[in-house]
């Protein structure tokens, strides 16, 4: 969301690759929830916040 990586394939080079193909697993997407759609929940949830809403 704002540009930060939490596996950075340039200075973990085998964990970023790791990643990927873990990530690519049919009963790992079952499992896991979408981090995109994670990151604009919290998006919102902070800006909500920061306007006093509920």
């Amino acid at each position: 969301m704002c540009g930060v990586r939490v596996v950075d394939p340039a200075a973990t080079p085998l964990l970023a690759v790791w990643a990927d193909r873990f990530g690519a697993l049919d009963g790992v997407r079952e499992v896991i929830p979408d981090v995109q759609r994670l990151l604009l929940l919290e998006y919102n949830r902070m800006r909500r916040a920061l306007l006093g809403l509920p």
